[in-house]
């Protein structure tokens, strides 16, 4: 697996691990680690045959608004942060890491 050593998200620039989250692996390449989002946000562009934008995007908020300009039905944004938030008040447990 690739990181990116600095723990930025090589897609968006994010923090890997933003809001506790796990990292995913890309798509693009199924080894470099993006942050959840971006991975989600590439499974939705899957879905929807929409192609990866260029890494790196201006943030989260272009990588949503890219995936809505190119004929995505969900605001990936929106989604993600209704999850985090969803976890913030204890409705779920993150899995632990592997040890």
């Amino acid at each position: 697996m690739t990181t990116s050593g600095n723990g930025r998200c090589p897609s968006c620039g994010e923090e890997l691990r933003y809001r506790g989250q796990y990292p995913a692996v890309s798509r693009t390449d199924n080894e470099t680690e993006v942050c959840s989002f971006c991975g989600q946000a590439e499974a939705f562009a899957d879905f929807y045959g929409i192609p990866y934008p260029e890494w790196p995007i201006e943030g989260r908020a272009a990588y949503a608004a890219y995936l809505l300009d190119h004929g995505a039905q969900v605001n990936v944004l929106e989604l993600e942060e209704k999850v985090a938030d969803f976890v913030e008040r204890g409705g779920v447990e993150p899995p632990s890491p592997a040890s």
